[in-house]
């Protein structure tokens, strides 16, 4: 007789199938020898075996205080006896003066990820000496790259974080080697480095290029005895298949076949290390076995679950983790799970348009349509909605549906608000009459209105707009034309214009496009003008408290006007997401440009992608594809995860 095999199981059976510097003695100036001649004695190299000298050991403990190397990972190479010509212990050094006496003393050769490093000693070690001086190179820049992301993620100090390993790699695509769940590469060769620090004995790697612009988590590498908090085997089914996938709170997971000895190393994505954290908060320790009765085609089912919660867990939590397991394997494989045919996108409170309307993504995951056209927009606190039919502008309150003409104006259009435009109780927006005239990038004029219908106003009746932006404060005004800036301010209803020369940035530019961080301590806007002999655009970020300003990424425009899009500010106001569209091929998309402080000028990173969004705390920025999927990434790592949306986006407005 033939047995019945579960749902849930069916699902998992489908899936597998788819399946130092010490100073010298200052003494009166003295001719060094130009070639100083020690006398050596009988080497005595050391092994492995062998008790380290104690000089070694100090100056292995100097050139891990010096380089910020692992003093684990410090071979000693070789140390000998020599009697050095003076007292700089040979070393020549024009701004040093020695004396002239013979001084016994060790030469120590240390070795560490394929590079030698030579000290200098008396007997004793209190004199230790590099033979030559510790220059910054490609590679500490890389190790100090990797360290102040490392020390950024963990919010630790620099210090507390040590180099186990650096080496030179070729990657094998532009995602540096990295396997992340529904990540999306450039299937090129990209020569880098392979990072291991260490902090808090937990060990970490990392992924660069070679200019250290992408530094990516590869993993956290599981310390000696660190317990997974949950194991997912499954064995059997017609084909005989036999996986094991383990996942660490750190978003580690480790994936093993049966049929295989290697093993697989990843992270989960943002939403599934959510679940996991979420789940061992609130379960306890706990063993689960399902099987299907026996047959040929028997599938079994383990889970191994190391949570430090109190509940007891339900069907429901075995379903969910097995599911959160499979993905893992699923993804390991090289297969997409399709676990169920609803959309489900991980950026809850997004808001976009596409050619279906306005929607925004519930707490759930799940698309919600709020309006079934474009010309709509959300109120910041989403209790509004603000419709625009090409004349007017309406409001709608969404629990009652109680609609209203907000503007009313027969004898004047309405467009509605540039993002940041819709407040709590005012709204800003362009105006014009039938007589105004319309030239290639005229929007209007600036207007502002309340949202109890009164206080219509337009600000500047003989500027056009063009783009503009309203500060934080909403006091003040920032536009241009596309020829001048200016900033409108409401509180005095005066206008001043906008001077890069005010805040010493001479270079010839003109203003459009501006964005205020959240602060509004400052303002960026997107200029163009002749830099270098090049007609070119430049983000200009200007502090307005201090007067300074700096110019960041200059490019060359193709296939755009003036008004380009603005620069985006992340919550924190560290950085500004510029969307390019650069003549050069390889360059269009999103940069995110670290902007403070202004002229301590850090690595830009590369999103690629257009229409960036920042999610509300600044740990995640998405963008829209080429091939209209979203690219999400996390700040933390700079590593990006493709989600398929149900239908075309046209634009990202607010998360």
């Amino acid at each position: 007789m033939k047995t019945q095999t579960s749902p849930w199981m069916m699902i998992i059976l489908t899936l597998l199938l788819l399946v130092g510097a010490a100073a010298c003695a200052t003494l009166p100036a003295t001719e060094l020898d130009t070639d100083p001649i020690a006398t050596p004695l009988p080497a005595t190299p050391t092994t492995p075996e062998e008790t380290i000298h104690p000089v070694a050991q100090l100056a292995i403990e100097a050139l891990a205080a010096q380089t910020g190397i692992s003093a684990d990972t410090i071979v000693v190479q070789t140390i000998e006896a020599v009697e050095w010509p003076n007292g700089c212990l040979g070393i020549d050094d024009k701004d040093t003066a020695c004396t002239d006496a013979i001084v016994p003393g060790f030469r120590i050769i240390l070795q560490v990820n394929g590079q030698s490093y030579e000290y200098r000693s008396n007997q004793d070690g209190s004199l230790l000496l590099p033979a030559a001086p510790m220059t910054s190179t490609a590679d500490d820049k890389i190790f100090q790259l990797a360290r102040a992301a490392l020390a950024q993620q963990l919010s630790i100090a620099e210090d507390a974080i040590t180099l186990v390993s650096m080496e030179a790699v070729e990657w094998p695509d532009g995602c540096l080697g990295i396997n992340l769940t529904d990540t999306a590469c450039l299937a090129v060769i990209t020569p880098g480095y392979r990072i291991v620090l260490q902090a808090n004995g937990q060990t970490y790697e990392y992924h660069a290029d070679q200019e250290g612009r992408q530094m990516l988590l590869a993993s956290s590498i599981p310390t000696t005895g660190e317990i997974p908090t949950f194991i997912l085997h499954v064995e059997g089914g017609i084909a005989g298949f036999c996986d094991d996938v383990s996942l660490f709170l750190s978003g580690l997971t480790t994936y093993r076949s049966c049929a295989f000895s290697q093993e697989t190393r990843s992270q989960l994505t943002p939403a599934q290390l959510q679940t996991l954290q979420t789940l061992a908060s609130a379960y306890g320790a706990f063993e689960y076995t399902q099987s299907d009765p026996a047959a040929a085609d028997q599938m079994t089912v383990q889970i191994t679950f190391n949570g430090k919660g109190q509940n007891k867990p339900t069907p429901e939590i075995y379903q969910q983790l097995q599911t959160l397991g499979m993905e893992v394997i699923s993804a390991a494989c090289g297969i997409t799970p399709n676990i169920s045919s609803a959309p489900y996108l991980p950026l809850a409170g997004l808001s976009y348009t596409s050619g279906t309307g306005l929607w925004q993504i519930g707490p759930d995951g799940t698309p919600v349509q709020v309006f079934a056209t474009q010309e709509a927009q959300l109120s910041p606190d989403g209790q509004s909605l603000l419709t625009w039919d090409g004349n007017d502008l309406f409001l709608t309150t969404r629990a009652t549906g109680e609609t209203r003409n907000l503007t009313n104006t027969p004898d004047r259009y309405e467009n509605l608000p540039q993002t940041g435009g819709f407040f709590a109780d005012k709204i800003f927006f362009t105006s014009y009459t039938e007589t105004d005239e319309g030239y290639p990038g005229f929007t209007g004029y600036l207007t502002v209105l309340n949202l109890d219908g009164s206080g219509y106003r337009v600000l500047d009746e003989e500027h056009n707009a063009g783009m503009y932006a309203v500060s934080p404060d909403e006091h003040t005004v920032a536009y241009g034309d596309g020829q001048t800036a200016w900033l409108y301010h409401l509180d005095t209803d005066t206008r001043e214009t906008f001077l890069p020369s005010d805040y010493g940035v001479n270079e010839a530019i003109v203003l459009s496009s501006p964005s205020w961080s959240p602060t509004g301590e400052m303002l960026a806007w997107v200029a163009y003008g002749n830099l270098g002999g090049q007609e070119s655009f430049v983000l200009s970020v200007f502090d307005l408290n201090e007067k300074m300003g700096a110019l960041f990424h200059p490019y060359q425009m193709s296939g755009m006007g003036v008004f380009t899009p603005a620069g985006v500010w992340s919550s924190d106001g560290m950085y500004v997401a510029l969307n390019t569209f650069d003549m050069d091929a390889g360059k269009p998309g999103v940069w995110v440009v670290p902007v403070v402080p202004l002229f301590n000028k850090r690595p830009e990173m590369y999103v690629g992608g257009t229409g960036p969004v920042w999610s509300a705390d600044g740990k995640h920025l998405v963008v829209i594809n080429e091939d209209d999927t979203l690219l999400l990434v996390d700040t933390s790592t700079w590593a990006s995860t493709t989600i398929q949306p149900p239908e075309e986006i046209f634009n990202l407005l607010d998360w």
